[in-house]
């Protein structure tokens, strides 16, 4: 698996207005640019179209420099220009609170106007066709729940879908949601190697999207369980398990962090360590799946390796931010060194804080080359499929 690209050397904690311009300024440097000024960000308002938000980056008296022969990034082109930011869901869905978590910090860095639109449907399959066959001018971005697509294509459960994940312009990853394995807190099972030696099967609930991490998890450690899908999104499915209608229930750590923490459920394992302080401490003692292959000493087949390494790609790999296929390389460059810089900022942290949305930052070029990884991981898990 890629190595994880927490921004080399710690996320940046600086903040306020001239903390706002230090960064800036060794941003324009690193590209080249020889004359640097202020920006300020003007505050978010409502556009005329709904379900849009415009975030615009106030003027400035900073001239950025056309782009040198040698290829640099060249911010001239977005300043004063208008960004359709795209989210995969409707307001307020996991998605959309990615995007909006990185709007505000690329209107700065990039002197621009950023609307976010909602192109809700096929969980993200709508607006990844609709993003794939957009204009290539750098001005249309998408964030692409790319994990959840190449994992649904997989299991044949993403209809419709005509985009080519390999041909996106990738500009960055944003948002991971680590999956975590959650048990009833009062049923006597307290750690995830009890479940492994469970006698009798446990009854599973879930909706088709989480058919692809159950059932590779509970085959690869051979744990005994029955799967109860059919509901229809999240909420449904934790007033199931609130109900008691199934011992199990395995989702995304921004979704259940709550109910571990007010002790409606036991998290027993997770894919990897969610980066907002506040839900490690809510996590804290809990192992990784892969802490736990090592720990029953496992001897996996490199199918069930494979398999286990596409689901934390999945879930790591969950908010994704795109252009069209066909960007310039320069425009490209640019993009990817505005996300690289807003991504650090202390404000972006603080909303992906607030919404309970994870950072893992990984760099448009290694998001690039994960996508082939997530393919060949993808095929491996689909083989799983029947067994669960």
């Amino acid at each position: 698996m890629l190595k994880r690209e927490l921004a080399a050397g710690g996320l940046s904690m600086e903040n306020g207005p001239q903390a706002s311009r230090n960064r800036l300024k060794r941003l324009l440097l690193a590209v080249g640019v020889s004359t640097v000024g202020a920006a300020t960000l003007a505050a978010c308002g409502s556009s005329s179209s709904a379900g849009s938000t415009a975030t615009t980056a106030a003027s400035s008296s900073t001239t950025a420099a056309s782009s040198s022969s040698s290829g640099m990034p060249d911010l001239s082109f977005f300043k004063g220009k208008t960004i359709d930011l795209q989210a995969p869901d409707k307001p307020g869905g996991d998605g959309d609170l990615s995007t909006r978590e990185i709007a505000p910090a690329l209107a700065q860095v990039l002197h621009a106007t950023v609307n976010v639109s909602n192109h809700p449907g096929a969980g993200g399959v709508v607006q990844a066709n609709g993003l794939y066959t957009a204009s290539p001018d750098g001005l249309t971005l998408g964030v692409v729940h790319l994990g959840p697509i190449i994992m649904a294509n997989a299991l044949g459960l993403a209809s419709g879908l005509k985009a080519d994940m390999t041909k996106f312009s990738w500009i960055g990853n944003i948002t991971g949601q680590p999956f975590v394995i959650g048990t009833q807190p009062n049923d006597g099972i307290k750690t995830f190697a009890q479940l492994v030696k469970v006698t009798s099967p446990n009854t599973v609930i879930g909706s088709t999207t989480d058919e692809g991490p159950n059932a590779v998890i509970y085959s690869v450690f051979g744990i005994k369980h029955k799967f109860l899908f059919g509901y229809p999104n999240s909420g449904s499915e934790k007033q199931g398990f609130l109900a008691n209608q199934g011992q199990n229930w395995n989702s995304f750590a921004g979704v259940v962090d709550p109910m571990v923490k007010a002790g409606q459920m036991r998290a027993l394992a997770i894919t990897s360590v969610p980066s907002i302080p506040a839900m490690q401490q809510v996590f804290k003692g809990v192992p990784t799946i892969s802490q736990e292959v090592t720990a029953l000493g496992l001897n996996l087949t490199s199918t069930q390796k494979e398999a286990l390494n596409g689901i934390t790609l999945y879930s790591n790999y969950f908010a994704t931010l795109a252009a069209p296929p066909g960007l310039s390389a320069g425009k490209l460059q640019t993009l990817r060194t505005a996300f690289s810089e807003a991504m650090k900022m202390a404000s972006t942290q603080a909303l992906a804080a607030k919404s309970n949305e994870p950072q893992y930052y990984v760099s448009g070029q290694n998001t690039a080359s994960a996508v082939q990884t997530m393919l060949t991981d993808g095929q491996a898990l689909a083989s799983f499929k029947s067994n669960s």
